[in-house]
């Protein structure tokens, strides 16, 4: 995962409070926020790091403040320069129909995930998409707050084409995981 991205989220704990962030940060071992504070913010570090940071935070501040904190690392990222040169071209392109600007998503996470599966974008009918995740690793596969959240991510992107769509996540035993938007 890109080391930008994870010190996004790990900056937007501070919206967490002192006391909650204190606490998030006493979940994760030390060496995982060194390695994150020491990377250059275009470095590659194991996804495990992002669930590991995720995971502290839905035990401090349980699912309904895992999603805010989520919210507010995924608005910062989308702002990036990381990703800033994929997101405004595709808004100029796609302003008016969220299943064209989705159809960007696998470039915008290929810049944030490295070997991190295979994502596409389908029509699923006028008003929703189905992304499908292949080959993703175990630690993502198999946490299933990490994959609502990334749902939740995918349904944010589409925020910024004017629609607030929903999100439903299918995970199967095989690495596969779907997810429905739908407006």
């Amino acid at each position: 995962m890109r080391a930008a991205h994870l010190k996004a989220n790990v900056a937007q704990l501070e919206m967490l409070g002192t006391e909650r962030k204190a606490r998030v940060l006493a979940a994760i071992d030390p060496a995982v926020i060194d390695a994150i504070h020491q990377a250059t913010r275009l470095a590659w570090l194991p996804v495990d790091y992002d669930v590991a940071v995720s995971r502290a935070v839905v035990s401090v501040c349980g699912y309904d403040g895992a999603m805010q904190w989520s919210r507010a690392a995924t608005e910062d990222t989308l702002r990036s320069p990381l990703l800033r040169n994929v997101v405004r071209p595709a808004l100029r392109l796609f302003r008016s129909t969220p299943a064209g600007f989705l159809r960007l998503l696998p470039r915008m996470l290929s810049t944030i995930y490295r070997d991190c599966g295979t994502f596409e974008v389908h029509p699923a009918g006028p008003h929703s998409v189905r992304i499908e995740a292949t080959n993703l690793p175990h630690v993502i596969h198999d946490d299933e707050t990490y994959l609502h959240g990334l749902g939740e991510t995918f349904a944010m992107a589409c925020e910024l084409v004017g629609v607030s769509p929903s999100a439903t996540t299918e995970r199967r035993s095989d690495g596969h995981v779907t997810w429905v938007l739908t407006w």
